[in-house]
């Protein structure tokens, strides 16, 4: 009688430990799934982004009009709520059209800031954290993170465009990829 029971407990428990083992791989499972899913759902508004901005460039012959478009386009498509494109006017960005209240700045000497940078060097910035770079020329008091690429005629830097993030959003590596394409 005392032999049964134990082998009845074993059995259970060898029952418990495959159930565990099986929840374990639902979970991780289920984590694969959902890591999955985001990066299709950043795939899918990538392309959208990306098809926006081309039909712009075919269509638009206003260069103001065009700008619009795509600094619109980048904010409504992702998100971001601090979107400015900057062109090169001699030593001095000069800020063409904007989204959101931090791009209050409505010209940068090259020398100066992130974007100065980003001009001179002609690289994007990825700035998870601002508060790290002394370079940061704050235009608003929550940004937290900044993106800032190079914009190209043939081999010459001729702007940048510039995103910020606020408070509950953190610009990521994968958002400078973006941007730089």
């Amino acid at each position: 009688d005392e032999a049964m029971q134990v082998i009845a407990f074993e059995g259970i428990a060898r029952d418990v430990s495959e159930q565990k083992r099986a929840e374990q791989a639902l979970r991780d499972s289920e984590q694969r799934y959902r890591t999955l899913f985001v990066a299709a759902q950043r795939q899918a508004r990538d392309v959208a982004l990306l098809d926006q901005v081309r039909t712009a460039l075919t269509h638009e012959l206003d260069l103001p009009a065009l700008l619009r478009t795509v600094v619109e386009a980048i904010a409504r498509t992702f998100g971001y709520n601090q979107v400015g494109l900057y062109l090169l006017d001699g030593e001095t960005l000069r800020l063409q059209h904007a989204v959101g209240d931090a791009h209050n700045i409505p010209s940068i000497p090259i020398s100066a800031g992130v974007v100065g940078q980003v001009v001179r060097t002609g690289r994007p910035v990825l700035l998870e954290d601002v508060r790290t770079n002394p370079r940061f020329l704050p235009a608003g008091a929550d940004i937290n993170s900044e993106v800032c690429v190079p914009l190209f005629d043939r081999d010459h830097v001729v702007g940048v465009l510039n995103v910020e993030s606020t408070a509950g959003l953190k610009l990521t590596r994968a958002d400078l990829r973006l941007i730089t394409v």
